[in-house]
């Protein structure tokens, strides 16, 4: 339990220096968050919580408060300082992860939830790729590198391994490192 403890403390500790970081370079105008990705990540974060507060280890369920947290806040510096072009695909992503919500809400079988829950995340974090596509440089990849460190660290501080306990934690690496790679192939064809 003190592996898994101590494990607990570096997600947290990460994850507060990486927001730290992404709300310093917001402030300073470096990085414009893209409004619908945190607030997707806003709202699946929420129910998450309180589902996961009664059926998991409670060291991941504050993990996921600090994270829910941590994301909020930057969803309300997203209202000032975010990225102000949104398309219609953009709309589309923010419509199928609010169905995508609906639907792991609705349904109480855990695979499907796991499946879901990858595909909300996917979803919320496509409008700040497609944000990046043309403005590499509006995006911070600290932020993503620690994140993905923060889910890998998460992954050594789960009790039991299995499908459903770390499918997801591996979606989010893949995901934000997948973002960093992108960004920086971004950076150097436009440089």
């Amino acid at each position: 339990m003190e592996l898994k403890l101590f494990f607990s403390i570096v997600w947290i500790s990460l994850a507060i220096w990486a927001f730290w970081h992404y709300y310093y370079s917001i402030i300073k105008w470096n990085t414009k968050p893209h409004i619908y990705t945190w607030l997707i990540f806003s709202l699946i974060l929420t129910p998450s919580f309180f589902i996961q507060s009664q059926h998991w280890w409670w060291l991941w369920t504050y993990v996921l408060l600090v994270e829910l947290i941590w994301c909020f806040i930057t969803f309300l510096l997203a209202i000032h300082y975010w990225e102000k072009q949104i398309t219609k695909l953009d709309k589309i992503f923010l419509l199928w992860a609010i169905i995508t919500i609906i639907m792991w809400l609705i349904l109480d079988q855990p695979i499907v939830s796991t499946v879901l829950i990858i595909m909300i995340d996917f979803f919320a974090l496509l409008p700040t790729y497609r944000k990046t596509w043309n403005k590499p440089f509006d995006e911070t990849i600290v932020m993503y590198i620690i994140s993905g460190l923060i889910f890998f660290s998460s992954l050594l501080a789960i009790e039991q391994y299995n499908f459903l306990t770390t499918w997801h934690q591996i979606a989010i690496i893949l995901f934000d490192w997948g973002l960093v790679l992108y960004i920086l192939v971004r950076r150097k064809i436009l440089s």
